[in-house]
C-alpha cells in the first residue's frame, strides 16, 4: 500500500566506501557511496530505500549539493560535483574546498580516520509491507519494511 508521508528530512548513516579520484597527497576530489537498498532500522522497523529507475530524485544534489560537517549548514566542506545511482547504490563525487577547516576534514577522510557518511533525504512516498507480504518494487526484500522513494538533500562525512 503506497501512501504519501510527511516530508521531513531524514538522515541515514553508513560506513563510507570512498576512493580518491586522482592519485596524490593533495587530491581534493573523492568518490563515495552514500545510500543503498540495505535495510536501515528506524523506530517503525527496517526501512529500505528504492534505488531503481526514477525512484531517487538526485536533482537537488546535482544542482545545489554541498558537503556538510555533521549536517551543520554553517560548516560547509565542499560541493557535490555529480551524483548518480549505480549497482543499487547512491554515489557521489565530492570536491573539498581549500580553506583550513575543509582541509582538516579532507585529510581525515583521506587518512581513513573519518569512515562514515550520512545523507539527508526526504521521502516522497512509502509502501508498508507486513510480514509474509512482498513489495511490488522489491519482491526479494524478505522482511517487513517501509519501502521509500526519496529525494536526497545533503551529505556529510
Amino acid at each position: 500500500m503506497k501512501q504519501e508521508k510527511n516530508r521531513r528530512t531524514l538522515e541515514r548513516f553508513l560506513p563510507m566506501q570512498v576512493r580518491a579520484v586522482e592519485e596524490g597527497e593533495d587530491n581534493r576530489v573523492f568518490e563515495l557511496s552514500f545510500s543503498s537498498e540495505e535495510p536501515y532500522m528506524r523506530w517503525f522497523g527496517p526501512e529500505i530505500l528504492d534505488h531503481s529507475g526514477e525512484a531517487c530524485d538526485l536533482s537537488r544534489l546535482q544542482e545545489l549539493g554541498v558537503v556538510l560537517f555533521n549536517h551543520d549548514r554553517n560548516a560547509v566542506l565542499g560541493k557535490i560535483t555529480r551524483a548518480w545511482i549505480e549497482d543499487n547504490r547512491g554515489k557521489a563525487e565530492i570536491a573539498f574546498d581549500d580553506d583550513e577547516f575543509a582541509e582538516t576534514i579532507r585529510k581525515k577522510v583521506a587518512g581513513g580516520t573519518l569512515r562514515g557518511v550520512s545523507v539527508g533525504y526526504r521521502v516522497d512516498s512509502w509502501e508498508e509491507v507486513t510480514a509474509g507480504d512482498t513489495s511490488a518494487a522489491l519482491p526479494d526484500a524478505g522482511c517487513p519494511m517501509r519501502y521509500l522513494s526519496s529525494a536526497y538533500r545533503q551529505m556529510r562525512p
